[in-house]
């Protein structure tokens, strides 16, 4: 996770000015000369496990209001080796909406433009960055927090908590299962750890 709480989340910033982190957000402004391609490279101890790794969530605000034609879409690039600039992947664009929003990418399935070196799960990674818009001119942005999450993993015990209610007050009946097969509803009956459902 980067909490935006303090600039050693981050490794670079390129083509911005006036980055100030207050109160866990990067508020920062693109510059010249290239306003179109703000960079947040985070600091990322390598590698990254993509075998395991793979869910990137962000939140972030765009000021100004949205233009797709004109440059609100945001970026997200990785890379293998210290040479970024050979072994740079690229997302096809992910839409900027107006005002806060959270945004969640699977970076094993997301679209890549044509030249990207590498998908995401092919080999371990060395680096992320994230580029927040594509204006030619300058833009504010407000990053609140970039989270790199993978699925939840067990050893031979896991801890399923759930609460149930019933609109009408009658008492309800559960039963949970699993499967391996990830599909359908054939499982095996999982019981209750502390008897009935609370």
């Amino acid at each position: 996770a980067w909490d935006m709480a303090s600039a050693a989340d981050v490794s670079m910033l390129t083509n911005v000015k006036n980055a100030v982190f207050r109160d866990g957000i990067l508020t920062a402004t693109s510059a010249q000369p290239h306003p179109d391609d703000p960079s947040i490279y985070f600091n990322t101890p390598p590698p990254i496990d993509t075998t395991r790794f793979r869910y990137l969530t962000y939140r972030m605000r765009l000021r100004d209001d949205q233009h797709i034609g004109r440059g609100s879409v945001a970026r997200v690039l990785w890379w293998t080796t210290a040479d970024v600039g050979r072994t740079a992947s690229v997302t096809q664009d992910i839409v900027v909406y107006e005002g806060w929003r959270t945004v969640s990418v699977d970076l094993r399935t997301v679209p890549l433009e044509p030249n990207s070196y590498t998908t995401w799960s092919n080999t371990n990674k060395r680096g992320l960055r994230l580029d927040p818009h594509e204006f030619p001119e300058e833009r504010t942005f407000d990053l609140d927090y970039v989270l790199l999450t993978a699925n939840d993993r067990a050893s031979g015990k896991y801890a399923v908590r759930y609460h149930v209610n019933d609109a009408d007050g009658q008492q309800p009946s559960v039963q949970v299962f699993y499967t391996t097969e990830r599909k359908g509803v054939n499982g095996t009956p999982i019981a209750c750890g502390g008897g009935a459902p609370p």
